[in-house]
Parts: C-alpha cells; structure tokens; sequence
C-alpha cells in the first residue's frame, strides 16, 4: 500500500473512532459543570428519594458483585480442571446468549407478586423488597456466566494445569490451589471483569426497571428520571446523581484494592499445613444450576408469550440497528488492530468500565449540538461507544495470539502489510470474529438508554417494548418482546459455534512409579499400549520412548491416578509391594518433575521447597530440611531467590525436599 493512502486510511480510521469516543468529553462537562455549585449539591442531599435509592443501589452492586465472584470461584474450585469443566464452558453460551432484559423479564413472570410461583403456591406471599435485593440476585446469576466466561481462557493455560498437578500430588486441597496459584495467575483478567460487573451493576436502568425496586428506585433510574425531565433544575440533580454513581464506583475499586492488598498479605502460606478437602458438592450444583437457568429463561418466555401481539417495527428496528451497529464496530476494531495505537488506547475500555447514565447523556448533548437527535444513524451511533469495547475486548487476545513467525514468512516474501492483513491474519481471525459478532450483537440489542434517548422514542425495539410493558399488561404480552429477543441473540450466539472457542483444556499429566504390570491403555476407537511391563529400583533411570500419541504421557497421568477421561486403562501399579493404581493422587507420594520447571513465580526458591514439606516438621527443622535439598541441587544460600533464574535445580530440589523416592520426567521426544 502506498504511504500517502496508507496515511490517509490511518486518519480516516482515527477520525471515525474519535466521532464514536467523542460523547466522553460533553459527558465529562455534564458532569464537572453542575459539581462545581455547592447549592446544587445541597439540592440534590435534599431530596427524600436519595438516601432509599442509595442504600438500594449500595445492596444490589454489592450482592451482585460478590455472588457473581463468588459462584464464579465455587464451580472453578470444584470442576477445574476436567472434563466437567470442558462440559460446563460448552454450555455457558445458553446463558450469555439471553440479554438481560430477557432475563429479568422471566424472573419477574416466576417471582413477581402474580407471577407463576405464586399461582402455584398461593400460600406463599413476595416479600417487600425494598432493598433491590432480588435485583442483586437476577444479576449474579447472569454475571457469574459472564466472568466464568472471561476466566475460561485464562485457566486453559497449560502451565497452570501443570501446576495444579504439582500442589495435589503434594496434597494440598482444592482451595489452597484456587489460593496460592489460580487468583494470582487470573488477578488482571478478573480486576477487569469485576471493574465491569460493578459499573454496570451501578447505573443498570432497565434491569431495575423490570425488577425494582419501585419507589423509590435505584440511583440509577432516578437519575435517568431527573435526566429526561424538561426542568433544569431536575437535570442538573440528575447529572449530580450520574457523579454520585462514579464516586460509588470510584468507592468500590478503592475497596477491592484493599481487600486485594490484604490478601496478598495472607500468601505465601508454607507450613505445610495441608487443609481438609474441599465439598465439591456446591460447586457442581452451581455449575449444573446456571446453564439450566438460561434454559428455563428460554422455556418460560416460549410458553407465555403471545406471538400476536410481538410489534414488527421493534423487531425490524433491533435487527437492522444490531446488525448495522456490530458490522460497523467489527471492521473498525479490526483495522484498529492493525494500523491503530498498539499502546494507550485504555479510553477504547472507558464504556464497559464506567457507569452508563454520564455517557448516553453526553451522547444527548452532542446529538442536540449536531441535530441528529431522533434519528435512526444517531441510535446507531449511540450503540457504537458500547459495542466496540465489548468486540475489541473479544478480539485483542486472539490478536495477540497470532504467531509472528508467519507475518515475518510474508514479510520475506515482499507481501505488503495490507496484503498479509488480509490474507494471513483475517484468515486467523475469522473464528473469534464470529464470536465478537455474536457479543457485538448482543450487546446492541440489550441497548434502552441509548435507543430511547437518541432515538426520542421514535424507534421502538425489543429491549424499550419489554421495559415498556414490564409495568402492567398480561403475561403474554410481557413474554413476548422477551422471548423475540432471546431468539434473535441465540441465532448468532449459537452454543455449538461459540464452544468451539471456549478453550480446550489440556489434560496430559505426566509422572511415573516403581513397579508397572500388564498395563494397557485404549480410546475407545484403538489401542495405544497392551501389556506393558516394567520395575525400577531406586536409583535406576528408566526411558519411555515412542513417536507422539503413542501413549507415554497418558501411561504417566495413570500412574498418578490424572488419566483423562477418554481413555481406559488396566493394569497394576505397586510401590514398596504395596498396589496404589487405586489410590487418590495426594496418596501416591510420586514426585513430579516436568520438562518446565512449573515453580510459583509468587514464591521464592526456599518457599517453593517448604510447600513441598509435610506440616509435621516444624520450625528449624523445616529449614534444614529445604537448606539441606538446596546444597544436594547444588544451590546453597539460594533460599530467597527468584525462582525463574534456577528453574531447573529448583524442580529438582522440590522433588527432592517432598522425600519422595520416585520421580518422573516428562520431555518431549518430538
């Protein structure tokens, strides 16, 4: 590509990104303006709806937030790594497929007062809730998918799963796993995604609308109600509000901080203290529970909703305005991958990251100043802040991922930069483009303040009709806008689409044992090994080779009891004339050393050898034991070292400080 057009695409890209971002700066005028007045402060304190409708928001964000976390945390510690949780990621698009409004709708047609629950039960009465309660609740549930979602990529990391099979070999449990290895590994994706969760969770308007509280309502929706009033003085107390909502989320982050900071105090934990095992049985009610309520969402919506009374235009306007909106933002995120700023583009993340109210109302006020207001371009427009976050947010691991060493073969063949974006790198990026062009999707459909804004109401959708109705009408009526909804998002967030890319979880586990007897080892389409036999003697070295896939690793993974669920083994396995093939894998006592070294980077040298320790050996002897297998790996005074510049001598010194008599290593042969 010549430089001059090159330079102008450039431009032109940067000048269609800046139109998206602009409402960033009359939003933070709207803002800074009305803040500067200590009168309209004093207003604002006034009102006898505000301290109701911030308690109310304070109770819903905050059980929203943790028990998203903490549904997210049970079913990791009970599933990762495994076959469940291969199962469980696959069905997790049956409920991020359903937008919210969908999803509140369907709790409020079970739980409200009049909803079936009650007709079935009369005896039973709804609580008052007043406290935006079910609110919080409604929206853990659909938040946990989310960031068990945003979590999954992480964990399929193979250096992980390696680790996890060092600390059970060593006996620890699940928790001190999820402890010491997994929240420290997963910290900036889950920062990110609880950042998120608490913005939107704080200025969500047309979830609190369906479900409430009523009156008076959160912070959000009074603020929105204060916005949209043609009384200034209302506005002014409404664009107050907004910047009580970013205080609020501002409170929020300094919180997390500090609770992160103070766990961070509580690790590393090496005295060898191993914990009871964890009960699973949570977990996995959880993990079976969210997939089977996306199901139950779609189930409920279909049945009540009456079909006759579904308004066309709102479906024709939610179509065209996603499908334009999603197409536009996904040219555009992908060409600013390409030719944009690889560095400083934080503000591309500010839409997902910040309260929504401060931004659609920027958005209001730079629509007024182009007199775009109540068109269709404007409601598209005002989509755009939000999907294009969410499909960079998709897109940009899987960019990263491309391997460089096929751009430098283009390069050598003279390919322009154009050229290889074209035919080397799009080619790579069509499967997650499709999963950003579902989210992209989603995310535009679940648009209300934006759509009724921008578009002064003239252009009805699925999500402003469903938000209409929630306020009276009869259940097929409510139904209806819903279900439409749901079926339209699903269509392009298909599960078995989506599950292709939820990743794969490596499941090769490799050690070894003493005395292996007539072991053979099939899939269930063919046999990899028939009788193997053999006795290794302390001190003797013993050889396993083959081409891959012939079954070397996976004859490790049954010796230490991690046999992937696929395949089938028989045979035997003795150590000390004692048989332990039956035997837990913390039981085993078979130390694992891997081609990586799989040391925990949060740890020193000394420390990684003390979690290898058993908790009976206490005080100085626990360091003599580690400064003893430090001087047999030949690494003496290393006991504060960073673990990264000894990699190799400290795996050995571990395997050694467990006193384990076996040991296993696993190399690639090719």
């Amino acid at each position: 590509m010549a430089t001059p057009l090159r330079y102008a695409l450039i431009f032109l890209l940067w000048a269609m990104v800046a139109v998206i971002y602009a409402p960033l700066i009359p939003a933070a005028l709207t803002l800074i303006s009305p803040a500067l007045s200590l009168t309209h402060w004093q207003t604002l304190f006034a009102d006898p709806q505000l301290p109701q409708a911030l308690l109310a928001t304070l109770v819903s964000t905050t059980i929203a937030a943790v028990g998203a976390l903490l549904i997210a945390l049970l079913v990791i510690v009970a599933l990762w790594p495994g076959p469940k949780w291969q199962r469980m990621c696959a069905r997790l698009p049956w409920l991020l497929a359903i937008p919210h409004v969908a999803f509140a709708t369907s709790a409020l047609l079970l739980f409200a007062d009049g909803g079936l629950l009650y007709d079935y039960f009369p005896y039973f009465t709804p609580p008052m809730d007043r406290f935006g309660i079910g609110l919080g609740l409604t929206l853990a549930v659909k938040e946990s998918a989310f960031l068990l979602w945003i979590l999954a990529a992480v964990l399929s990391e193979k250096r992980l799963l390696q680790q996890v099979i060092v600390l059970d070999s060593l006996g620890y449990s699940r928790w001190q796993c999820l402890n010491w290895l997994l929240l420290p590994s997963v910290a900036p994706a889950l920062a990110m995604a609880m950042l998120a969760i608490v913005a939107w969770s704080l200025s969500v308007v047309d979830v609190a609308i369906i479900l409430g509280p009523g009156n008076p309502p959160t912070l959000a929706v009074i603020s929105w109600q204060w916005l949209t009033q043609g009384d200034a003085d209302q506005q002014t107390k409404g664009a107050l509000a907004s910047l009580l909502l970013m205080l609020l989320l501002a409170a929020y982050v300094l919180l997390g901080y500090l609770l992160w900071r103070s766990w961070l105090r509580t690790i590393p934990r090496v005295d060898g203290v191993r914990k009871p095992a964890t009960p699973l049985l949570p977990g996995i009610t959880l993990a079976s529970f969210l997939p089977l309520t996306g199901v139950l969402c779609v189930v409920l919506l279909a049945i009540l909703a009456d079909q006759s009374t579904i308004n066309s235009e709102a479906l024709i306007n939610s179509l065209t305005m996603g499908l334009t909106a999603t197409f536009i933002a996904l040219i555009l995120i992908l060409a600013w991958l390409e030719w944009g700023s690889s560095r400083r583009h934080f503000w591309l993340w500010l839409p997902i990251l910040l309260p929504a109210l401060p931004l659609v109302a920027g958005q209001y006020t730079l629509a007024l100043w182009l007199n775009l207001d109540g068109s269709w371009t404007a409601v598209v427009w005002g989509h755009l802040l939000w999907v294009m976050p969410w499909i960079l947010f998709i897109l940009q691991p899987a960019w990263q991922r491309i391997d460089l060493r096929l751009i430098l073969i283009a390069q050598t063949l003279g390919w322009s930069r154009a050229k290889i974006f074209f035919y080397v790198k799009c080619p790579l990026m069509l499967r997650p483009a499709l999963i950003a062009f579902a989210v992209g999707f989603s995310v535009s459909i679940a648009q209300y303040m934006p759509t009724l804004w921008l578009g002064a109401g003239r252009f009805p959708t699925l999500t402003t009709e469903a938000v209409a109705l929630s306020s009276g009408g009869s259940n097929g009526i409510l139904a209806g806008p819903g279900f439409m909804a749901t079926a339209i998002t699903a269509y392009y967030f298909c599960p078995d689409r989506v599950s292709r890319k939820m990743g794969r979880l490596c499941q090769t586990r490799t050690p070894l044992m003493l005395c292996v007897k007539n072991v053979s080892l099939r899939l269930p389409e063919s046999r990899l090994l028939k009788n193997v036999n053999f006795t290794v003697s302390k001190g003797d070295i013993v050889t396993l080779m083959g081409p891959s896939g012939c079954g070397k690793s996976t004859l490790f993974s049954w010796m230490i009891g991690a046999l992937a669920g696929q395949f089938s083994c028989t045979g035997e396995l003795w150590l000390n004339e004692q048989r332990i093939d039956m035997l837990p894998t913390a039981q085993r006592q078979i130390g694992i050393l891997f081609q990586d070294a799989l040391l925990f980077d949060q740890f020193s040298v000394g420390q990684n050898l003390l979690l290898a320790l058993p908790a009976a050996l206490k005080g100085v002897a626990r360091r003599d034991a580690v400064n003893d297998a430090l001087e047999r790996a030949g690494l003496g005074g290393m006991f504060h070292q960073d673990p990264a510049t000894l990699s190799g001598r400290s795996a050995s010194a571990r395997c050694s400080a467990s006193r384990s008599s076996r040991s296993a290593k696993s190399v690639a042969t090719g």
